[in-house]
């Protein structure tokens, strides 16, 4: 006959190895439905945001607007000296001029905008790579202190048994 001691520490380890394989499923399941990181979404918005500011400060942003500009004055000219009126340069360049500065102005605010969602953009996404690895950190740390404190009290319910302190389930 197995001496009941060897049975009760035997079963002590089979519940231990137990509850470390079920230990190590929920970290599995934990690790699984945590993001990996910020959305495709949200760093293809940064990405949208950069290129639009890049050709904001470039100028490649206003060239539509500067075309149809330049189109207007051309067509206006044409069409007063068309018509046998008398045809002001001076006028139709002044007012071309303040098209332009009227657009160049669009155009820089546009830009101060963009820089300003680019800036809030970086930083949110900076904000949940920051948090992912806090996360991972802390449950890191949580996992060591749950090995360490299921460790000791395995520990401490073997001891008794290996002692020959153990219950007395003889008599």
């Amino acid at each position: 006959m197995i001496d009941p001691m060897t049975i009760m520490a035997i079963t002590k380890g089979v519940l231990s190895a137990g509850q470390m394989i079920k230990g190590g499923i929920d970290k599995n399941k934990r690790d699984q439905a945590k993001p990996t990181g910020p959305s495709g979404y949200e760093t293809g918005v940064l990405r949208t945001l950069r290129r639009a500011r890049r050709a904001s400060q470039t100028g490649t942003g206003g060239v539509a607007d500067r075309a149809a500009a330049r189109q207007m004055a051309k067509s206006a000219l044409r069409s007063s000296f068309r018509a046998g009126g008398p045809v002001n340069q001076g006028f139709y360049s002044n007012l071309m001029s303040q098209t332009l500065g009227n657009i160049a102005k669009q155009e820089a605010a546009k830009t101060t905008g963009l820089m300003t969602q680019e800036v809030a953009q970086s930083n949110r996404l900076g904000g949940i790579t920051r948090d992912l690895a806090l996360l991972d950190s802390t449950q890191a740390a949580a996992d060591s202190a749950a090995g360490k404190q299921g460790g000791m009290q395995n520990l401490m319910a073997t001891l008794p048994d290996l002692m020959g302190g153990g219950t007395d389930t003889t008599t």
